[in-house]
């Protein structure tokens, strides 16, 4: 086993969230956890689970109760 610390390139974090390059992470490293090495941006492990729980969506009320008082769908069954 090897004690040294896990990074991943952007190419890879891009790959997690199933993103097509790497042009939104860049475009954010401002607001995102990231570590720089030179002219290379790394994130680490505990960076990529920040990185999701920063793009959390909550379900909202409407989402949860939608159709629950009796209101009419755009096709007109209650």
């Amino acid at each position: 086993m090897s004690d040294q610390p896990t990074y991943y390139t952007l190419e890879d974090v891009s790959e997690m969230f199933g993103l097509t390059g790497t042009y939104y992470l860049r475009s954010n490293l401002g607001r995102l956890p990231h570590i720089r090495i030179a002219r290379q941006v790394r994130f680490t492990p505990e960076h990529v689970e920040e990185i999701a729980r920063i793009h959390q969506q909550a379900p909202t009320a409407s989402a949860t109760t939608a159709n629950t008082f009796g209101r009419r769908t755009r096709g007109g069954a209650a």
